[in-house]
This record gives structure tokens, sequence and C-alpha cells, in this order.
């Protein structure tokens, strides 16, 4: 007999996330025979909260981020495994050519059809890719 969705358990929230910024409940449901994680971000002002806060974080760190972009250089000879999404909305080409211009010793492993949240629409290709990568030089 197969598990029903609505008993699904509810995990214990992680320890690491504030209450006041991950106000969803976090469920398993089996869906076509895998266990598939899912947030029910319920409705109102508090569910609202973490893409409030987000913005005001990214835009709060801006030194933060010019002072590790200022240090990337340092980088440079080393070699990287660039796994870009295709279909991402927020960083597109330009970007991925960016990391590519930063780390010239790299592969790039395109995930077709991927979106923002890589690790969710790709992770067996991510998996992947890691595995099947060999920088050049190293066994």
């Amino acid at each position: 007999m197969g598990s029903d969705a609505s008993k699904a358990s509810t995990p214990t929230r992680p320890a690491w996330v504030p209450d006041d910024l991950y106000p969803f409940q976090s469920h398993y449901a089996d869906v076509a025979g895998a266990r598939v994680h899912h947030l029910d971000g319920g409705s109102g002002p508090a569910s609202r909260r973490p893409i409030a806060v987000m913005p005001q974080q990214i835009l709060g760190s801006r030194p933060l981020l010019a002072e590790i972009e200022g240090r990337l250089p340092r980088l440079r000879d080393h070699p990287a495994l660039i796994v870009w999404p295709t279909k991402d909305v927020a960083f597109g080409d330009r970007e991925r050519r960016r990391w590519e211009e930063v780390f010239p010793e790299h592969r790039t492993f395109l995930l077709e059809g991927a979106g923002h949240y890589v690790q969710e629409d790709a992770a067996p290709e991510i998996v992947t890719a890691i595995r099947d990568w060999r920088p050049s030089g190293h066994a």
C-alpha cells in the first residue's frame, strides 16, 4: 500500500534556520513512488518576510561581495568546474562568460533546461559533472 501524502512526516527544521526568517512548514510526500520534499508557505505577512528580507541582505552585502570579487584574480591559475543552468532567470550567458574569464582553465558543464535552483532541477547531472571532472594535470 502506498503512503498517503497527507500523512507524510514533517522533519525537524534545521537549527541554523531562524524561525522568523523561515516560517514555512516542511513536508515530505510520496509522488509517483519517490519521496519528495516540499514547503508549505502558508499565507499572510509572515510567509512573505523572507522575500522582503533577501534583497536587503544582498544590498547590504555589497562591500563584502566587492572585496571577494577583488580577490578573484588570486584564483586565476586554479582549475575550475563551472556548472551552469541554461534557464536561470537571474544569471545568464553574460555572467557565465564572466566566470569563464575569471577561470581560464575551466570546464563548463551546461545544465540544459535547469533554472535558478539548479540543485532542485538537475541534482543527478551536477553529481555526474563533479564525478567526471578531471582538472588538467591532475589524476
